[in-house]
């Protein structure tokens, strides 16, 4: 059987004024996805922002409206514990699939949250070469304003003539011709790329 959970995030450290946060859901390992029912920011334990987005978070096929928006009003903000309750439950799995009393359900991610996430990019911000870790090796990504792509994994050029992105609600989104969904990219600042539907380290922006 599915059940709803709490999960409880302590965010005081994040919180230091009003302003306009952003909460992802990343999933890291596993087989199972999770679904996001309802988002609340508390302070001292009692609701102030509530966000009933359906979101869902897995491996890339599973993941979608994975990123909450929680707007802090100026006057609501204090000194005090803030929190974020998240109302989970695990994503039902195919009917073909083993039930959840045979294996029990399993996945771990995190909860990044971020204020003030680039929500007016365009295309050219993307631009350029991104580098990031990922299992002890490097990795680095370039955009190119044609819509080509070029990529190296650990100094070495991987073959991509065939994947190419396209860029969408502030999202730049990369097609790989061997999976059928796109890896979505989100600009935490100018030069700080966050992959939303990876479990990627942030990748930053190198000079050419």
């Amino acid at each position: 059987s599915i059940h709803m959970k709490e999960l409880e995030f302590d965010v005081t450290h994040l919180i230091w004024r009003g302003g306009q946060y952003r909460a992802l859901f990343k999933w890291m390992h596993g087989k199972d996805a999770i679904e996001i029912h309802q988002l609340t920011l508390c302070k001292n334990g009692n609701a102030v922002v509530t966000n009933l987005q359906l979101g869902c978070t897995g491996i890339l096929g599973n993941t979608r409206n994975n990123i909450f928006d929680l707007t802090l009003a100026d006057e609501d903000y204090s000194r005090a514990k803030w929190t974020i309750k998240a109302l989970v439950a695990p994503k039902a799995r195919a009917n073909w699939d083993k039930t959840f009393e045979e294996v029990p359900a399993f996945s771990s991610g995190i909860m990044q949250l971020v204020e003030k996430m680039e929500s007016n990019t365009s295309p050219a911000a993307f631009i350029g070469k991104w580098e990031y870790m990922h299992k002890g090796i490097k990795f680095v990504r370039t955009f190119k304003p044609d819509g080509k792509f070029d990529f190296t994994m650990g100094g070495k050029i991987v073959d991509s003539p065939k994947d190419y992105w396209t860029f969408e609600d502030n999202t730049l989104k990369l097609k790989f011709h061997n999976l059928n969904f796109t890896e979505d990219h989100m600009l935490l600042d100018s030069n700080t790329l966050i992959f939303t539907n990876q479990p990627y380290a942030n990748a930053v922006k190198v000079d050419e």
